[in-house]
């Protein structure tokens, strides 16, 4: 793509100042505790609760149904020991009237019901001979306090992950979620709505009778966005987002105050970044995702959508991904020299910094405008345009202007009298696109791009060793 050079003054002043007021759409917060006791303690004194459900942490089963209860109740969900109350769910207990232990004796024992009751606190436990009857039980509960008018059927020996991605549904809603075990419940569903939660390898089709709506994906991640896209709004006010492996904390999230979705997310989850909520929410530290920068990219990428076109998903999805690849140095330099990489669906001589050369034609290609183009970079802020990536040579049209806003920022490098050299001998070693071979930027920004792309990073390693370390030594390590 072309590198646009704004020599002219005011053309950088007038123009930057309408890109830097655009904030990205994510707004990113972080919810920190010490473990999933103090994050229920916490939680709890934002509730203001008098009534509590209370089941041992390390008997999830038990607490599959929780959402729903507390939602129903305006309860807040509590972790125990078998046989001792923690400090923190003792200290929450003080203003407590009423508390539903979950699970039987092998989960909560008698002694540990006893030091709840000691405190004139009303204690309701809820068992069942298996998980399923304890649903039942919780549903049967939940009934006292509202008309069940809809009912949410998930696997309750292996569909954990979907129990926990519809919880903060069930907990808005006080809809009962009704465990299973995969092929047939003794729960009435008569007169209910039913939600399937599950594919079938976990909840048969047999589910799908008296016009049951079944919800899915390809894996946890893809059912807690499809239960997100079918349960809110498109925008809601705030997303919580947790770690994927942490089924306690994204339960307790599940409550927190203002019935807001909670979504499950690993490092391949790039559409954290882009939600169009007011503001993103990280619960805690999230392993095996880089949360630094996660924050960074939030700030540093624009999302900027008409809503006038569908875009493609994917599309959006694997471009984030692609910057998620870039070393946090180079990112990190971006964001401090108030650079910004836009993604949108409109043309780029839609954005403001671009719209000098609307129905302009482009010198180095033939019959075709700037509007045309899928990318185009200044030296403040690189545009990339939805659905327009076949109209770019580049293999990634977001990591090639990236790399020309990183080229501008390390101060021209690619003009630098060693790297001209480099390309001057190794260029047609990997290219043979005269507008390529014969420039030294394009030359940077496509092997900047590359260097990025794991099998085309083998390549340049191979047919252009200079190129290579001088990405490695120039560009990554001593910046």
């Amino acid at each position: 793509m072309c590198k646009i050079r704004l020599f002219i003054l005011i053309f950088s002043v007038v123009f930057l100042s309408n890109v830097l007021e655009t904030e990205a759409l994510s707004r990113i917060e972080v919810f920190n505790y010490k473990d999933s006791y103090d994050m229920s303690y916490l939680i709890s004194k934002q509730k203001h609760s008098t009534i509590f459900v209370l089941f041992n942490k390390e008997k999830l089963s038990d607490g599959l149904s929780a959402s729903a209860l507390a939602g129903s109740t305006g309860a807040s969900i509590l972790f125990t020991n078998k046989d001792f109350l923690p400090k923190e769910t003792k200290d929450v207990l003080i203003n407590a009237k009423k508390v539903y232990l979950l699970g039987g004796y092998s989960s909560v024992s008698l002694e540990t019901e006893e030091v709840v009751k000691k405190q004139n606190i009303e204690v309701v436990r809820l068992s069942g001979k298996d998980r399923f009857d304890t649903s039942y039980k919780v549903a049967n509960e939940i009934s006292k306090y509202k008309d069940i008018d809809k009912v949410f059927l998930a696997n309750g020996l292996k569909g954990e992950a979907d129990v926990i991605s519809i919880s903060p549904v069930a907990y808005r809603d006080g809809a009962p979620i009704i465990l299973t075990n995969g092929i047939d419940t003794k729960y009435n569903l008569s007169g209910k709505k039913v939600y399937i939660i599950g594919g079938y390898a976990l909840m048969d089709k047999s589910f799908n009778k008296d016009k049951a709506i079944r919800i899915s994906g390809e894996d946890r991640f893809s059912t807690s966005n499809k239960i997100i896209n079918s349960f809110y709004n498109v925008n809601p006010d705030k997303i919580y987002l947790c770690d994927g492996d942490k089924y306690l904390d994204a339960l307790l999230g599940a409550t927190i105050p203002g019935g807001n979705p909670v979504k499950l997310i690993n490092n391949k989850s790039p559409e954290l970044l882009y939600g169009n909520s007011t503001k993103t929410i990280l619960l805690g530290e999230l392993s095996n995702i880089d949360s630094s920068k996660i924050k960074l990219i939030s700030n540093l990428v624009d999302i900027r959508l008409s809503n006038k076109k569908e875009i493609d998903q994917n599309e959006l999805n694997n471009m984030v991904k692609e910057i998620l690849s870039i070393n946090i140095k180079l990112l990190t330099l971006l964001k401090v020299n108030n650079k910004k990489i836009i993604i949108t669906d409109m043309d780029v001589t839609d954005i403001e910094e671009f719209k000098y050369l609307k129905g302009k034609k482009v010198p180095t290609y033939k019959n075709t405008t700037y509007d045309q183009l899928a990318g185009l970079s200044s030296n403040k802020v690189a545009v990339v345009v939805l659905g327009k990536a076949n109209m770019s040579s580049s293999k990634s049209v977001i990591l090639h202007e990236t790399a020309h806003l990183i080229d501008s920022t390390l101060g021209d490098i690619s003009k630098s009298d060693k790297f001209k050299k480099i390309c001057s001998d190794e260029a047609k070693n990997m290219y043979q696109i005269d507008y390529v071979t014969g420039n030294s930027m394009e030359y940077f920004a496509e092997s900047l791009m590359n260097y990025y792309l794991p099998e085309e990073s083998i390549k340049i390693k191979n047919n252009t060793p200079n190129t290579y370390y001088f990405i490695e030594k120039e560009v990554i390590k001593n910046k």
